[in-house]
């Protein structure tokens, strides 16, 4: 809890201020508006279901008008009795086509059954070829009660498809049985009717008998029901008829394939169905989905005319002290200088002034020790660079003493002028820059002065891209990395040894890489060459100037970009790459 009240307390003032305003004012603008939103999804769903139990009403109204109709024309058809006769096929046949084509959205099939078994049908060509296995049992249905109509349950019609049949007896006025007329429902064309007042992509139906039985089933591609698909043709899981028929009148719930789903359930009609309507509960956020964007959008901008209130007032009084503490924040970098000047008069304008004058007073004593820093390290590099070992030079004169004994007068008189050329380039103190061909002009001469001491075992081989021989370098740049391959790799060998030096441009660099085949070392050394002071340097080396003068020379002359980097590998060899800008070249 201290930590988190520390926290706090370091916050600045315009902080605290936003985050007060922000949060007071975005905790009560959201709270109403969740509260709003879920009032309103609460509304809507009541409306919806409401909408839906007045259009399931409607739809039972439409099935019992429908029923009555059914039950109208079975009455007309039943009063006629001259159907019935003897020798009135023909007209019995004609009248049956005329109810049927005159009631088409009724009915599926008729058929007049007499007495005698002899059947008339409004499809007689039909029902010649393919009979009618449920006549029997209709008769009989007829037969038990003569003075009412009498309804089948579910079956498949071989002339009507899926239907259900009202069927009545007939009798003359001593009540002698005549025979029976039967009316088969057109199932298919009553789902018609009533399919698009209850299925649209939100919600779907189906219409089950008191048993649980489907009457009817919507098509498999709705997909919000749980089919069996592996069956001809597709039927509702068991477990899912059960649920459904297990279902109380009225508003429900029940899982679907995808999404829990509302049910509305109506009250068995005069046939015993029953409508089961379904509502994808989804469907009922759909709208608060709309208005939950309007207060999402109206939530935004209000979010951001306080942000930019709150960022204005905050601003306004903390500008100035947010300027002075930015302005303090550059101190991390020295090296640059900026304006820091305000009107105020007050206790913020002595501050400013103040500073300003702290300031200016570290980037003076800032220069000046850089100044003193920089012609420091420039003399110790003059000197470095002036300083030619004496056993050097003594041995070199020694090895041309022998030379001239051995009357070797060319080899003497080559490297007295390698020598000469050596000290001469050594001891020029006009410039310490230098043409790459100037710098290995003298590399060739020290060499050649190291072959006469070690007897011809050191090889040397250059690969210069001719463009960059005029390319400005430091002088004595390679020559220390070449005598450090020397004493470092190639004078441990048994054998004979190769410098390779090849040098070219790539971008805008002058890359040159030293690579020996000597011994190698190992990263300790490698490391120690490069903190090695002069000091530490072996007496009998040409100079005093080390890798590390090398690279810092590079460094500081060009920028922490350049300098060396070198790789080497223990019994196979050492390679030094020198990376330098490329500059105007030099006449």
């Amino acid at each position: 809890m201290r930590q988190a009240i520390e926290w706090f307390q370091g916050w600045s003032i315009a902080t605290k201020q936003f985050v007060f305003l922000f949060l007071v004012t975005a905790v009560l603008f959201f709270s109403l508006a969740t509260l709003n939103l879920r009032e309103a999804e609460g509304l809507y769903r009541d409306q919806v279901i409401h909408d839906s139990e007045v259009l399931l009403t409607r739809t039972a109204d439409l099935i019992e008008s429908y029923l009555d109709n059914v039950n109208n024309v079975l009455l007309m058809l039943s009063s006629n009795q001259e159907l019935f006769a003897e020798g009135s096929e023909a007209q019995s046949v004609q009248t049956l086509r005329n109810y049927a084509k005159s009631n088409s959205s009724l009915i599926g099939a008729l058929y007049l059954i007499r007495s005698d078994g002899k059947v008339y049908s409004n499809q007689q060509a039909f029902y010649d070829i393919m009979g009618h296995p449920h006549l029997q049992q209709l008769t009989e249905l007829a037969r038990a009660n003569t003075s009412l109509i009498s309804v089948s349950g579910l079956y498949n019609s071989p002339l009507a498809g899926p239907t259900v049949a009202y069927t009545k007896a007939i009798v003359n006025e001593r009540n002698e049985y005549l025979g029976a007329a039967v009316l088969e429902i057109n199932l298919n064309l009553l789902y018609t009717r009533i399919a698009p007042l209850l299925i649209n992509s939100h919600q779907t139906f189906v219409m089950l008998t008191k048993t649980g039985q489907p009457v009817y089933l919507p098509g498999t591609q709705d997909d919000m029901l749980l089919f069996q698909r592996a069956v001809y043709p597709p039927q509702l899981t068991a477990e899912f008829m059960t649920r459904v028929s297990d279902l109380p009148f009225g508003v429900s719930h029940i899982q679907g394939a995808k999404d829990q789903l509302v049910t509305l359930k109506s009250a068995y009609n005069r046939l015993g169905w029953s409508v089961v309507l379904f509502i994808e509960e989804s469907y009922f956020y759909q709208a608060a989905q709309k208005l939950h964007k309007n207060f999402s959008s109206a939530g935004v901008i209000w979010l951001l005319a306080l942000l930019f209130c709150t960022y204005m007032m905050s601003r306004y009084f903390t500008s100035p002290i947010r300027t002075l503490v930015q302005k303090m924040d550059h101190l991390r970098d020295f090296s640059t200088t900026f304006a820091l000047s305000t009107a105020r008069k007050d206790e913020i304008g002595r501050l400013y002034s103040s500073y300003k004058a702290l300031i200016n007073r570290i980037h003076f004593l800032i220069k000046e020790v850089k100044e003193i820093e920089e012609r420091k390290k420039e003399t110790e590099l003059k000197m470095l660079q002036s300083q030619i070992a004496p056993h050097f030079i003594y041995n070199t004169l020694a090895c041309v003493s022998s030379l001239a004994k051995l009357n070797k007068q060319q080899e003497v008189v080559q490297t007295i002028k390698s020598l000469v050329g050596l000290l001469s380039f050594s001891f020029d103190r006009i410039s310490s820059v230098v043409r790459l061909k100037d710098e290995l002009e003298m590399l060739r001469m020290y060499v050649q002065i190291q072959n006469v001491r070690s007897g011809d075992k050191i090889g040397y081989i250059e690969q210069c891209d001719p463009e960059i021989m005029s390319s400005p370098i430091l002088k004595l740049t390679l020559q220390p990395i070449v005598e450090n391959a020397i004493f470092h790799g190639l004078a441990r060998r048994k054998s004979a040894g190769v410098v390779t030096l090849r040098a070219f441009m790539r971008g805008d660099r002058v890359n040159i890489y030293i690579h020996d085949n000597g011994m190698g070392m190992s990263p300790e050394t490698v490391r120690r060459l490069l903190q090695e002071t002069p000091s530490q340097r072996v007496a009998s080396r040409f100079t005093s100037i080390g890798l590390k003068n090398v690279n810092e020379r590079i460094q500081l002359h060009y920028g922490e970009r350049y300098g060396l980097k070198i790789r080497s590998t223990p019994e196979i060899g050492t390679t030094v790459r020198i990376s330098i800008p490329q500059r105007a070249e030099i006449s």
